[in-house]
Parts: C-alpha cells; structure tokens; sequence
C-alpha cells in the first residue's frame, strides 16, 4: 500500500506529456480499461 501511495505522489509530479507517454507504453490504443480492473470489496 505504501508503495502505491509512493508511486501515485511521483507521477503527480510528471508533465502530462510524459504521463501519457507511460500510457501509450502500456495501452498503445488507449482502450478504455475500466472493466478488466477489478475492485476488492
């Protein structure tokens, strides 16, 4: 959880340029990803 907390702080940080550069890395067509992740409840 910590590390999550860490990581979110950091790419605040980011220009939005390169924020959608790590986007592109991962989910190169953008595909709207809502319903693969999935929620603990």
């Amino acid at each position: 959880m910590q590390h999550a907390i860490e990581r979110e702080k950091e790419l605040k940080k980011w220009s939005r340029k390169k924020k959608e550069a790590l986007i592109e890395s991962i989910n190169p067509k953008w595909y709207f990803l809502n319903e693969e992740v999935e929620e603990d409840e």
